[in-house]
């Protein structure tokens, strides 16, 4: 009798734990990772900054309500609340084509080193005149070169021969706006030939020391030439847009490289 007595109450007892409310627990507060947000919140934190926090953890919130309704009270903007539920932001943009060809995506004149398309750093011409007086260019007097150099006898970039060429034009130009040439190298500067000037005429553009090189398009405004059998020493590949006036002391950039012997 005792042990069916004792039964009976154990099952009285576990059916009033289980009945109705019996599983009901206290509201919780935010998650722990929640109420960091909220302490940044209240500390004052811009939108900015919290959003920057989320992107670089990149991690996801699973908001409840009650999450939301929080994070409201204590000033997250819509911007805020979409970046921790969508992982930090946006996701990531997809790669271009150039990018999954191992191609460079930025305006720019490249040669490949080593497999890898290295960017060549454009340096300022400066133009000078040879062969004529002061004031040649407004009488039109002699006989006159206008000629351009740049900082340094020798380019930072030195390569071996073969060398391959990559251009990524501005929207408008193509590459045979672009022109290879040969620098001569002096004390302290990098010099090259760019008009040439006679009685009342200027024949413009590079003309001694120009290297031709065949490019073909490969791509959106993007163009690969190789250059070889050249000798040693400076080149530079000159951008269209150089201009010639008097008095003018920089005619544009050039973007310069040298080849080892």
């Amino acid at each position: 009798m005792r042990t069916l007595f004792c039964i009976l109450t154990l099952g009285l007892l576990l059916a009033a734990l289980s009945g109705p409310g019996a599983c009901a627990q206290q509201p919780s507060g935010p998650k722990t990772d929640v109420a960091e947000i909220v302490k940044l919140l209240q500390a004052g934190l811009g939108e900015d900054i919290i959003i920057e926090k989320l992107r670089k953890d990149g991690k996801a919130y699973d908001l409840s309500g009650e999450d939301l309704i929080e994070l409201k009270k204590a000033g997250a903007t819509s911007a805020i609340l979409k970046a921790m539920i969508n992982a930090g932001g946006q996701p990531p943009a997809a790669p271009s084509e150039a990018a999954v060809a191992g191609l460079p995506d930025e305006q720019g004149v490249y040669i490949k080193v080593h497999g890898q398309w290295t960017a060549i750093d454009a340096q300022v011409v400066n133009s000078r005149t040879a062969n004529i007086i002061g004031h040649a260019f407004s009488y039109g007097i002699s006989k006159a070169k206008l000629k351009g150099d740049v900082d340094g006898a020798k380019s930072k970039l030195q390569v071996p021969n073969p060398v391959e060429i990559l251009i990524k034009c501005p929207e408008g130009t193509s590459a045979t706006e672009y022109r290879v040439l040969r620098m001569e190298e002096k004390k302290d500067r990098r010099e090259f030939e760019f008009y040439e000037v006679g009685f009342a005429s200027a024949k413009a553009g590079t003309r001694k020391g120009i290297v031709e090189v065949k490019f073909e398009k490969i791509g959106k405004a993007m163009y690969k030439g190789v250059l070889t059998n050249v000798n040693g020493g400076e080149y530079g590949i000159l951008p269209p847009g150089a201009v010639m006036e008097r008095g003018v002391a920089s005619i544009g950039k050039v973007y310069g490289f040298g080849i080892i012997e």
